[in-house]
């Protein structure tokens, strides 16, 4: 199985001197310029709105309006289930949670293109590759 939880924001951020424990921080080339912020405690878990925007500011990025709070599950196959929120040019969109088989790529599909990321891109991410978060 492969996870990933957490944040995806389309800006080059500074990385804070302190982050919440269990946090991996790291900077995203491709498919854009930004940073992703992997945050495995919430994994399974679904914020709303305002505890998104509470999460975003904690690890740094409350300045972005550009991002997406993301949890994502594979089985090294199909896309198992999906939930995620965010902002794009500081329009808010989401949440979107799909676990029914035929239904998790297209909906992970339109909340990477919320995010400015392609079709194509968002099937080979490389921010979800293995070993990207060190894992």
């Amino acid at each position: 199985m492969y996870r990933f939880t957490g944040f995806l924001a389309r800006q080059a951020v500074e990385r804070p001197a302190i982050l919440p424990a269990g946090t991996v921080w790291r900077e995203v080339a491709a498919p854009f310029v930004g940073v992703g912020v992997r945050l495995p405690g919430l994994a399974g878990k679904k914020p709303g709105r305002e505890e998104s925007r509470r999460l975003l500011a904690e690890v740094g990025l409350g300045g972005a309006a550009d991002w997406l709070f993301i949890d994502y599950v594979t089985w090294a196959g199909p896309i198992d289930s999906v939930y995620g929120l965010g902002s794009s040019g500081g329009q808010e969109f989401g949440p979107v949670a799909e676990s029914d088989g035929e239904k998790t790529r297209p909906a992970y599909l339109e909340l990477m293109g919320e995010l400015g990321v392609a079709t194509a891109d968002a099937l080979s991410f490389p921010p979800f590759a293995r070993g990207f978060w060190g894992e």
